[in-house]
């Protein structure tokens, strides 16, 4: 088993694809917001509507979650040749 592998295994990271926002990252997210603006799909994941998340909001992270189920259930080879890495792929072109 590769480390990588072992990581995404562990349901305590993979929990981390949802909880709640501490104040620091409320405090960061709100300062990246501006530059994110150029970039839809982080404005999209990292904002309610536009609008930083507040300290408590729940941020979730429903494609971190699947990616790392995948690797979890099939290894390394799904983030070098499976739909992990077609996804990266599309997403690149």
């Amino acid at each position: 088993t590769s480390p990588i592998h072992a990581i995404c295994r562990s349901e305590l990271y993979r929990t981390a694809a949802a909880g709640a926002v501490s104040d620091a990252l409320a405090r960061s997210l709100e300062r990246a917001l501006e530059r994110m603006s150029a970039y839809p799909a982080s404005l999209a994941q990292f904002s309610v509507e536009g609008k930083p998340y507040a300290l408590g909001d729940v941020l979730r992270q429903p494609e971190l979650a699947a990616t790392l189920g995948r690797i979890a259930e099939q290894g390394p080879d799904d983030f070098y040749r499976g739909r992990t890495a077609e996804l990266l792929v599309a997403e690149m072109e």
